[in-house]
């Protein structure tokens, strides 16, 4: 464990208070802060707000754990909080909450100096939410005395620029210029640090997979069943609807499926980019055919949702790590998802493997499952092992 303590930065979760669900990025930043806060450690969250940057002590950092999971509201706005009236109200409360508790701020050219005041020798700065990862923060982190660790999730941006939107794949690609600024990248995967691999070259800081941890959340059938009330058998995608997610295949099937087919639940948010999908979707919530949009679903009701499917379905065509599908196998349901190498490293033996693109296997797997019950065929040596994310904490750690 870093001797000096750990610098987090928190600028993701900070800008995601009110937000109505958190994503896979979000939950991995939220892990940490929660996992740190329970650590007897020198502890200091860093944020960047349009105003400057912002440094919390431990009372700050459980302050914004309870802001992000809705157990406190944020105070009222400041005089900053007023100028920058684009953003979301939610958020520039929270900034003027954490503002208050701040240990210190700055603007930018002062960040060196913020940490060097605050942060003991010997301490680490992490950022596992790619939010503020740019040369500047890590120079200001060394030249702090800071050592540094950043998280790569997936390189996406990069090998599917098609799939994001205007803009994203020169954001990402200045990210991961500042990446090898770091003295250490973490991946969620091996299957990324191999992508990360043919991005980086051979001049990179050393790469380290370590496999999220994961947390089964209790079901909560009462908070879904205000959503969703299934009156028969449904099959269930999680994450966001766009052309990255591959819904489109599974709306394929389901128009080959007949009257009789059973609900495909799409539980995420709308994407972007993809116009052929969104309308494909309009028009069969006008036609009354069998398929569910939820999204901004909690915890439980996804734990719920996820433990009613006859069988969780994941065509996505690229994936850093792939937590439905993990959390689908960890509960004992069918897994049918795509033939990607974070899949096979995260996922084992236990699903059902097919090509993104191969509608003619994926129709005849959902078939099957639509005509037998497939729960007996998931046997439970099969699924597959992952660490908690206390373990996954300590291997960081060391690390640094």
């Amino acid at each position: 464990m870093p001797p000096g303590g750990i610098v987090l930065d928190v600028t993701r979760l900070a800008s995601r208070v009110g937000a109505a669900a958190l994503t896979g990025i979000d939950r991995v930043e939220n892990a940490y802060l929660s996992g740190l806060l329970q650590r007897d450690l020198a502890l200091h969250g860093l944020i960047r707000t349009p105003a400057g940057y912002l440094l919390l002590g431990r009372d700050g950092l459980e302050h914004l754990g309870a802001l992000v999971s809705g157990v406190r509201a944020p105070g009222p706005l400041d005089a900053l909080g007023r100028v920058f009236r684009k953003r979301p109200v939610a958020v520039r409360r929270a900034e003027a909450d954490l503002r208050r508790r701040a240990l210190g701020r700055c603007l930018r050219p002062r960040l060196a100096a913020l940490l060097s005041a605050n942060a003991a020798p010997g301490s680490a700065y992490l950022n596992v939410g790619h939010s503020n990862l740019s040369e500047r923060t890590l120079a200001a982190v060394h030249e702090a005395g800071l050592k540094s660790a950043v998280m790569i999730h997936d390189t996406i941006p990069l090998d599917l620029p098609e799939t994001q939107r205007p803009g994203t794949q020169a954001r990402f690609a200045k990210r991961l210029a500042a990446a090898r600024r770091a003295r250490m990248i973490i991946t969620p995967t091996r299957a990324v640090a191999d992508a990360l691999s043919i991005h980086l070259g051979t001049v990179r800081p050393p790469v380290r997979p370590v496999h999220l941890g994961h947390v089964l959340a209790e079901p909560q059938p009462g908070a879904l069943a205000a959503r969703f009330r299934p009156d028969g058998r449904y099959f269930l995608c999680i994450g966001t609807i766009d052309a990255r997610k591959n819904q489109a295949l599974l709306l394929d099937i389901w128009a080959g499926l007949g009257a009789e087919a059973p609900a495909l639940v799409l539980a995420g948010s709308r994407g972007w980019g993809d116009a052929a999908l969104l309308a494909r979707l309009d028009a069969a919530a006008r036609t009354g055919a069998p398929v569910v949009e939820l999204k901004g679903l909690d915890d439980g009701a996804l734990a719920a949702l996820t433990e009613g499917a006859e069988a969780l379905l994941h065509p996505s065509h690229a994936e850093g790590f792939g937590i439905p599908a993990l959390d689908a196998a960890l509960r004992g349901r069918p897994v049918i998802c795509s033939d990607l190498p974070a899949h096979r490293e995260v996922l084992g033996p236990y699903p059902v493997y097919l090509g993104s693109t191969e509608l003619y296997h994926w129709s005849n797997a959902v078939r099957e499952a639509v005509q037998h019950e497939q729960r007996s065929k998931c046997r439970p040596q099969d699924r597959p092992h992952h660490p908690t994310w206390d373990a996954h904490l300590e291997t960081v750690l060391a690390a640094l």
